[in-house]
């Protein structure tokens, strides 16, 4: 099982997440989309040419009227350093926000992945209040 999660999880390495994206802002060309909105919140000079973006859609998680947040928006980028990049742009400028609503920007990790980093958030919580700052490196697996 170990193995199969690596393998998702190297799958998803040029992935992103994006959280808090009204519905239907997107239109019908979400990849479109997406080229434009990146520079948009993040500076159009880090961006002089758009990001290339494989692959775009909402999370598949069904729509619930009672739903209050938005469906996440998942992106597969062409090149693994326009990941970063964005990644690092977002970190800096700590505050994104697109139509009034803050947007937030993650990896896109395997959901099994997700259940181990979550484990460590009440010791991340405790090395916040302390003012220390802290990574999360990812252990190799042996074979």
């Amino acid at each position: 099982m170990s193995k199969v999660d690596d393998l998702e999880n190297r799958s998803r390495r040029s992935n992103l997440r994006f959280i808090g994206i009204q519905e239907s802002a997107e239109g019908s060309d979400i990849i479109g989309f997406m080229s434009r909105l990146i520079p948009q919140l993040l500076g159009p000079d880090a961006f002089p040419t758009l990001p290339i973006i494989e692959r775009a859609h909402r999370s598949p998680t069904a729509r619930q009227n009672s739903r209050a947040s938005p469906r996440a928006i998942m992106i597969e980028l062409l090149n693994f350093q326009d990941k970063v990049k964005i990644l690092r742009l977002a970190r800096e400028k700590k505050s994104l926000d697109y139509n009034g609503k803050h947007i937030s920007i993650y990896p896109d990790f395997s959901p099994e992945l997700t259940r181990r980093r979550r484990s460590f958030d009440p010791v991340k919580r405790k090395l916040r209040e302390l003012n220390l700052k802290y990574f999360l490196a990812e252990a190799q697996i042996q074979t």
